[in-house]
């Protein structure tokens, strides 16, 4: 036991005591020197005793004792699933020290039935389960008193597996075709066009959404979308034109949003229908970031440059690009560089020409 005499922002003293018994720590910091030699002598007796100190009342009582009592004192607090789910975490704790008395459940003892857990099921599942039986082993020390202290607290959760997923899903030409065709039978007029405008302008649902028909030049072939860093103007290829008259010539009298609510004066809320959208063309979980997302991957494999596409999807930072674009689009070999045009595309307005036809 080492005690260390600091001093608080105000001036006080202060008394730090650590702990160090076969690996283990223990720390806590007291305003009075008797106080802090108390509890580190508590403290390391606790340690030494390997990490689970009895008292009388707890003598008797066996794991599977505990987790039958905690079951049925918090039944009324508990919902009927959690029960269950406990009920189930308990029943694979008591497969190891079901029938082991409360003072042999030492650190060591739970850290070796970890390691079983471990071969058993994934880091992530190990931490949930020692959490459960944290729980349990902290009603019998603050609720039962059956215990002086949680031996849960010496043991140290596992790391947790890194699953790095990818930001996006890159559409294929197949799969942007069955969408668009489950599109054109939905129920939602509006939800066809909506999407081949996002695909064919790189735009965001948000930007989609918000278009008024001040902002089509039909004429100029234009669209004017209102993103995070001003105004910018998108080429309207010949496909996204088409449809944007059709749009246009249907639209109801006084609409000021070119995708307008059939109930009121606001832009059309579209995601239940993009939800069973999705799901009826077999692409369950598909973000409508993810549209463009593929929209801009198409583009610069077909040799567009990062500046070019800035320009376009209306960002600053080339780093953004990039974010959006698949691993096979990054490999994708450039004969100028990443960031120099390839003869071929002279403008930001050339590059949209060689976007995706609308099936």
């Amino acid at each position: 036991m080492k005690i260390n005499k600091t001093k608080a922002k105000d001036g006080t003293p202060r008394y730090q005591v650590k702990i160090y018994v076969s690996g283990e720590t223990s720390s806590k910091t007291f305003r009075d020197l008797g106080a802090a030699k108390t509890w580190g002598a508590a403290e390391e007796h606790f340690l030494m005793s390997g990490g689970v100190s009895v008292r009388r009342q707890g003598r008797s009582m066996t794991f599977a004792g505990l987790a039958a009592k905690y079951l049925a004192d918090e039944s009324r607090r508990l919902k009927p699933n959690t029960q269950r789910l406990f009920a189930s975490r308990f029943a694979r704790w008591a497969g190891y020290i079901g029938e082991t008395p409360l003072g042999q459940i030492t650190p060591e003892r739970i850290k070796e039935c970890v390691r079983v857990l471990e071969g058993e099921v994934s880091p992530d599942t190990v931490n949930t389960y020692l959490d459960t039986l944290s729980l349990l082993f902290r009603y019998a020390e603050q609720v039962l008193c059956s215990i002086e202290r949680n031996p849960c607290d010496f043991v140290g959760h596992q790391k947790r597996s890194k699953k790095v997923l990818p930001l996006h899903r890159w559409l294929s030409l197949g799969e942007i075709g069955t969408l668009l065709h489950v599109c054109q039978q939905s129920f939602c007029s509006d939800l066809y066009p909506i999407v081949a405008v996002m695909l064919s302008t790189f735009a965001k649902m948000e930007e989609v959404r918000a278009l008024t028909w001040a902002d089509i030049d039909f004429e100029r072939a234009r669209i004017r979308y209102l993103g995070r860093y001003g105004m910018r103007e998108v080429l309207l290829c010949w496909d996204a034109m088409e449809v944007m008259r059709r749009q246009y010539d249907g639209r109801r009298a006084g609409a000021v949003y070119c995708f307008q609510s059939p109930t009121e004066n606001k832009a059309i809320d579209f995601r239940h229908t993009w939800s069973k959208a999705i799901a009826q063309a077999g692409l369950a979980g598909l973000q409508p970031s993810d549209l463009q997302a593929t929209s801009v991957d198409s583009l610069y494999r077909k040799g567009a440059s990062l500046e070019s596409l800035a320009q376009i999807i209306g960002v600053k930072s080339q780093d953004t690009v990039i974010r959006l674009l698949s691993p096979a689009g990054k490999a994708t070999s450039r004969v100028d560089g990443l960031n120099e045009p390839l003869s071929l595309i002279g403008s930001a307005e050339k590059t949209i020409e060689m976007g995706f036809p609308l099936v």
